[in-house]
């Protein structure tokens, strides 16, 4: 009996140890300080290729204002948060303190109030002049450029044009099935959506959605785990008044859509 309790106390304590010496190199982790006063920490490496400009990146993250260490946000329980970098979609600080991160890393970021909210502030909760401390897990890095591909270019009778970049698996969506499908979408060249952003595939009943026609076609015959470029002629598409601002008038669409999952009717 004290040979076990003696080992029993002897693992709790190595435990014990073990848990003080992580905890102490958390708290070693190193300070960088970037040109612009931005602070950060990197508490978990991540792996991959590093995130850069121009990239759509998914990350979870939480919010605390420095002065008080109070608990402003956090997206637990929600879809990660997804923004373009380099587009000025974040506040400055966020934008280059997640710059550089891998997927699966986690960086702490304190983040001084001109590259946050600066004077005004934001809302009731963030007052004027605040630094910031936010703690951010990069979850996903998604490429915002065309697919390069030699796939064959195939034009249909209504005009709509679509590359099998990647054929999938099992039956074929028709008429009455549910494709969850994620997308891009390039007007002359630039993006100007992508599911990705929200986190969550975007459902499409072909033949009944409230989608533009070059959509309804351009899904048919995809298979599970498949990937096609939609060439949409503005026919297909928004027509010759377009969706100003967004889309000009007569303006040809480019997708890359992948199907996520497809329920059979």
């Amino acid at each position: 009996m004290k040979h076990g309790t003696r080992l029993a106390a002897l693992i709790l304590i190595a435990g014990v140890g073990a848990a003080a010496l992580a905890q102490k190199d958390k708290d070693k982790a190193k300070t960088v300080t970037t040109k612009s006063g931005l602070k950060y920490e990197v508490l978990k490496e991540g792996k991959g290729d590093a995130a850069k400009a121009g990239e759509l990146v998914s990350v979870h993250y939480t919010l605390w204002l420095a002065k008080n260490n109070k608990k402003i946000d956090s997206s637990a329980g929600m879809a990660p948060l997804g923004f373009i970098l380099g587009k000025g979609e974040v506040v400055k600080g966020f934008d280059e303190g997640v710059a550089g991160m891998k997927v699966g890393g986690k960086r702490k970021l304190m983040i001084p109030a001109k590259l946050g909210y600066g004077e005004k502030g934001a809302d009731d909760d963030i007052p004027p002049n605040s630094d910031l401390i936010f703690e951010v897990e990069l979850v996903k890095i998604t490429a915002l450029t065309p697919t390069k591909s030699s796939a064959k270019t195939v034009t249909t009778k209504s005009g709509l044009k679509y590359q099998e970049l990647k054929e999938g698996s099992g039956s074929a969506a028709k008429d009455g099935d549910t494709v969850k499908t994620h997308y891009i979408l390039w007007v002359n060249g630039k993006v100007i959506d992508t599911s990705h952003r929200r986190g969550k595939p975007f459902p499409v009943t072909i033949g009944t959605t409230k989608v533009i026609k070059g959509w309804h076609e351009g899904l048919t015959g995809m298979k599970k785990g498949g990937k096609r470029r939609l060439i949409i002629p503005y026919q297909l598409a928004y027509g010759e008044k377009g969706k100003p601002p967004v889309i000009p008038p007569k303006a040809e669409l480019i997708f890359e859509i992948e199907a996520v999952d497809i329920s059979k009717d």
